[in-house]
């Protein structure tokens, strides 16, 4: 929980919407920033009807969770592009929402399926503590990590635009590591 928070933090929040006011983006933007999670909710039933047919909770969720992850590889390129003006700011801003959105419909995919997976794996008198346990360390890790992130893309000696971007690759790496840690829990085969 405490690396998919590092991931969650440099992906999206206060970091993303100041990266976005740097790329002088419009409200309209952010509004649709704002609504791409609520909207592609609507994805969970085929995310759990799919994950149904798989063999293994732990394979399909590290298959969806991966590839939402590494969808923001590509605005770390873009960032890099728009560093040696190959790209203007309009396009990267266009570039962020595509990425926001399709980063968050496959992530949709998996969600119905970790928490039916969890449901499994953490006995049901031990719930209320292991999620005021999980919870507790993601928001210290929020806590901590937030201030640090945001010192380090405002202070980054090549601008805030290349600081965010070196934030948001330290970020997917954590993600990834965070789906790695999940081969230490017990897999489930829902058929």
């Amino acid at each position: 929980a405490i690396l998919a928070t590092i991931f969650s933090i440099s992906s999206g929040g206060i970091l993303l919407c100041k990266f976005l006011v740097e790329l002088d983006a419009s409200p309209d933007i952010f509004g649709m920033l704002s609504s791409i999670p609520m909207l592609v909710n609507l994805i969970q039933p085929l995310g759990a009807y799919l994950s149904e047919r798989t063999t293994s909770r732990f394979r399909y969720s590290a298959l969806v969770y991966g590839i939402s992850r590494l969808f923001w590889l590509f605005l770390v390129i873009g960032i890099i592009c728009k560093s040696w003006g190959l790209i203007n700011s309009q396009q990267l801003v266009i570039l962020t929402l595509v990425i926001v959105f399709f980063s968050h419909l496959v992530g949709g995919l998996g969600c119905a399926s970790w928490m039916s997976w969890l449901a499994i794996i953490v006995p049901r008198r031990l719930r209320g503590r292991y999620f005021g346990i999980r919870n507790s360390a993601a928001s210290l890790t929020n806590l901590l990590c937030v201030p640090l992130a945001g010192f380090a893309v405002s202070h980054w000696f090549g601008g805030t635009l290349q600081g965010y971007g070196v934030v948001l690759l330290v970020g997917i790496l954590f993600g990834l590591v965070s789906l790695g840690c999940q081969y230490f829990q017990f897999d489930v085969n829902p058929l």
